[in-house]
């Protein structure tokens, strides 16, 4: 048992409580605040495991924070959150080997600047500020997932502090049950301090186009995805965006990546050019600035829901009718800052592994999408309307799934991308969403739960009940 005063006196880094100056609640969506009762800023393993051991002697409800970014308190809790960022941030690169070792509160853009200066990078996202480690546990697409698969596929190994506080080391042969479990199973399972990940060969820079064309240009645009999706490269990536700028109307912006030289993208996007569109940033950008990219869609601070979809086919139509309802959205209601972004990586690698070699069951080569339902005006926050309105545009999106596949989403998908769909990630009056998300991989998550934390203590994104 430990308590208040074991943690003062033991603790090594920062205990705070509010009224505390270093006591910090903040986060990426002001949605997602809760008032803590204590904010601890961890320096080591053995802090964290003394961090839980106090939650658990005290019940208190625990959440842990890497990068910030769940948008509805995945990250937070009125209890204890154990906050990685201050100090639990560090990256060491072993070039020779092509491995570096991630903590916990470490971002993609600190991980992309210290790994880019030896020609190496892992598979991460876009956003410059989400933790790497959260990213990664929870699927991790990111601009050379066609290259190198899932970033969840390029974990070596991890250090976790378990709900016992018992600090375990888990790869393929050591606790392999504990491995295979947080690759997709996220935080169900512990506080995951640290991660080895595969490094591949990097160029130092990539070609980027940023386009923006009127609705009108909307059909003209989807015929030229669907003739450029059978034969995408693997270095290619496109997003589709619906988004109002923040002075401005609403617009259909592209981001077109390519990871090559200008000439290359160039010639490989000028079938978008050819559209005619009203802006168009066509440049080298270095690679580790690349991770910016998504930073500025969020332009001010704001409330926001992110929920996911997937598609594996785009039809006008559809795209029509989402178009009119999203604009719906951001005219007439609180969500102004709302944006629908759809997400063209290669996935034939991600596809090929088999759905039961990790616990992230979501592989199929269909098409990610993000809804975002932002509200800069905290006081006009609704959080239910703002949910139902980004449900009602997963549904839109959804109905686009083909006819070919049987018109049905497959039972993974139904709560979209699993990193995306906050709304499903927090619901906890039944396990109807958790069973859809880990598929045929849920009863066997269900006997590691039971294995590593019986009593629930990690509950906060996708909860797994542990096996009765």
């Amino acid at each position: 048992m430990v308590s208040l005063k074991d943690l003062q006196e033991n603790f090594k880094g920062v205990v705070s409580q509010p009224g505390d100056q270093e006591y910090d609640i903040s986060r990426w969506s002001a949605a997602a605040e809760k008032r803590a009762r204590f904010v601890l800023f961890p320096k080591n393993k053995e802090d964290i495991s003394l961090a839980v051991r106090f939650a658990v002697a005290e019940k208190l409800d625990l959440a842990i924070s890497g990068g910030r970014h769940g948008t509805l308190g995945q990250s937070s809790s009125e209890g204890v959150v154990i906050d990685m960022r201050k100090y639990l941030n560090g990256i060491c690169v072993d070039a020779l080997n092509k491995l570096v070792n991630v903590q916990g509160g470490c971002c993609i853009a600190k991980l992309e600047e210290e790994t880019i200066k030896h020609g190496l990078s892992v598979v991460t996202g876009v956003s410059s500020d989400v933790g790497v480690v959260g990213h990664l546990l929870g699927g991790g697409y990111g601009l050379s997932v066609g290259m190198h698969g899932l970033g969840v596929d390029n974990i070596v190994s991890a250090t976790v502090v378990i709900a016992d506080g018992s600090i375990i080391f888990a790869d393929e042969n050591e606790n392999s049950d504990l491995f295979w479990a947080i690759r997709g199973g996220g935080s169900n399972f512990g506080v995951v301090v640290e991660v080895k990940l595969k490094l591949h060969d990097q160029r130092p820079d990539a070609f980027v186009a940023d386009m923006a064309w009127p609705r009108e240009k909307l059909p003209e645009i989807v015929e030229e995805i669907n003739r450029w999706r059978p034969n995408q490269p693997i270095n290619e990536t496109v997003c589709l965006l619906f988004v109002q700028p923040p002075s401005g109307k609403p617009i259909i912006a592209m981001k077109a990546f390519k990871i090559s030289d200008r000439a290359e993208g160039e010639a490989a996007f000028k079938r978008f050019v050819s559209l005619g569109p009203v802006f168009h940033n066509p440049r080298q950008v270095p690679w580790e600035k690349l991770c910016t990219m998504a930073d500025e869609i969020k332009t001010q601070r704001c409330a926001y829901i992110a929920q996911g979809a997937f598609i594996n086919h785009l039809r006008l139509q559809d795209l029509e009718k989402l178009w009119n309802e999203w604009m719906n959205v951001v005219t007439t209601t609180p969500a102004s800052s709302s944006c629908v972004m759809f997400e063209f990586y290669h996935c034939l690698r991600l596809s090929q592994v088999p759905v039961d070699a990790t616990a992230y069951a979501c592989r199929t080569q269909d098409i990610p999408v993000l809804i975002a339902g932002g509200c800069p005006d905290l006081a006009a926050w609704n959080a239910e309307r703002v949910k139902r309105d980004m449900l009602r545009l997963k549904d839109i999106i959804e109905s686009q799934y083909s006819p070919d596949e049987g018109g049905k989403l497959p039972q993974t998908h139904i709560c979209g991308y699993p990193n995306y769909a906050d709304s499903f990630a927090i619901e906890a009056e039944s396990d109807e969403y958790v069973q859809a998300v880990f598929g045929k991989n849920y009863h066997r998550l269900q006997r590691i739960k039971k294995k590593y934390d019986p009593n629930m203590v990690f509950n906060k994104w996708f909860p797994i009940r542990p096996e009765n």
